[in-house]
């Protein structure tokens, strides 16, 4: 079933073009749907500046479970550990009353030594967008974000990252063109989007499964 990109709304409108590809071939173009390159997995799109320096990096998946389900994995920070790899410690330290934001401790196995970051989630439920900044701990200055398309019992899921500050060893070896940075950023987002599509669908698939019963 092709998506309709109409029904989307000026979100998608805005992020459509990272991820629609002209393809030709011979003397005929075949223009290669959305939906059939996240057939596929994650698109990703990686963003530098006029100079080919890197940037950011955003990876789009279409989630089969509802969006109130993928929101509460996602803000599920204290279960991070037991599904996430390299993830030691994935504890919430404070929750605002009015449930507008999280904050969450986390130690990540990482090459050489082990990182320990305190990060702030700023939630927006109906705007359907997750802000996500680091505030103490190592990766000082990076950022990420979350932001969904509900469909039905699909949620199109965009996540987008830029981590910075992430070993003072592999720094002396970048280029100009943050080659290193570039690598560490896509897997970085890449494996936190493919954990949450894979736990969200894995809790999706046992409700159903419960309620046929």
């Amino acid at each position: 079933q092709v998506m309709n990109l109409k029904n989307t709304g000026k979100f998608m409108v805005k992020k459509i073009s990272i991820f629609l590809f002209i393809i030709t071939l011979s003397t005929q173009t075949l223009a290669v749907t959305l939906q059939s390159l996240l057939d596929n997995g994650p698109l990703l799109s990686i963003n530098k500046t006029s100079d080919g320096v890197f940037e950011s990096v955003m990876s789009m998946t279409v989630i089969h479970a509802p969006f109130d389900l993928v929101w509460n994995t996602i803000i599920d920070i204290n279960n991070y550990k037991n599904y996430m790899n390299r993830v030691l410690k994935s504890k919430i330290i404070n929750e605002d009353e009015n449930g507008l934001s999280i904050t969450a401790e986390f130690e990540i196995d990482a090459p050489f030594f082990n990182m320990d970051y305190t990060l702030k989630h700023i939630l927006d439920k109906n705007g359907k967008k997750i802000d996500v900044i680091q505030v103490k701990g190592d990766l000082e200055g990076s950022k990420w974000k979350w932001e969904f398309e509900s469909q039905d019992e699909k949620t199109l899921v965009f996540y987008s990252g830029k981590t910075i500050n992430f070993s003072s060893f592999l720094q002396k070896f970048e280029d100009k063109s943050k080659t290193i940075s570039m690598g560490i950023n896509i897997a970085s987002v890449l494996e936190t989007l493919n954990n949450i599509k894979r736990q969200s669908e894995k809790i999706f698939t046992e409700e159903k499964l419960r309620n046929n019963q």
